[in-house]
């Protein structure tokens, strides 16, 4: 009788130990998307004992996010003064869309170019030899003739683990753009970082970046 008892202690806990793994496994499945409100609908919440810098970061402060700060998006490292980004609630995507980005260019050239920067749930960890796929839908107005870049980018700014030009016009009525790139080196946290190289304004939507099958 002890045996038998002692069997079924035994597999009620690798039940437990199995179901316990599932669930695991299931929430990593679910939790695919690497970027951070990548639809913009995020609202700014109040954080305490955080001081904000100039890229949205910091510590040790207390209150809301300053003036145009969107949860998960920054101006990476000197790039801040190139341009400037907010919500806009005009001209959207679809009747399911309340929120895009507008991103505004006033200073850009293909050696200088603007940039944005996301920062990912906590980080994005990037592996040597990993596709990942970029979906976005973007627009913009007459002024904007530059092109856009996108890549995965390492938290000191140096070093470019992928890298691609996305391939056509960004133009007037909103289109939606598919990127696949390989890791060429490992980061455990790097960011997706665009980056335009003319003045003018791009409208940005939906975005998602995920490890390609």
């Amino acid at each position: 009788m002890k045996k038998i008892y002692l069997s079924f202690i035994l597999l009620s806990l690798c039940t437990i130990g199995i179901t316990a793994q599932e669930t695991k496994l299931n929430k990593e499945e679910q939790c695919s998307e690497l970027l951070k409100n990548p639809s913009f609908e995020e609202e700014a919440k109040p954080i305490r004992n955080r001081r904000f810098g100039p890229n949205g970061e910091g510590e040790l402060f207390g209150g809301y996010p300053p003036a145009g700060v969107i949860p998960g998006w920054i101006y990476p490292d000197g790039k801040r003064e190139l341009s400037t980004f907010e919500i806009s609630t005009e001209g959207l995507l679809d009747t399911t869309q309340h929120k895009a980005l507008r991103w505004e260019i006033t200073l850009a050239t293909s050696t200088t170019p603007a940039a944005i920067a996301n920062v990912g749930l906590h980080g994005i960890k990037v592996s040597e030899g990993n596709k990942y796929r970029l979906t976005f839908w973007a627009r913009a107005d007459k002024k904007y003739k530059g092109k856009l870049f996108v890549g995965l980018q390492s938290k000191d700014d140096e070093t470019w683990n992928a890298y691609s030009k996305v391939r056509g016009k960004i133009k007037k009525r909103w289109k939606k753009h598919t990127i696949t790139f390989t890791a060429k080196g490992n980061t455990p946290k790097a960011r997706f970082v665009m980056m335009g190289t003319k003045p003018g304004t791009i409208y940005l939507d939906c975005t998602s970046l995920t490890i390609a099958d």
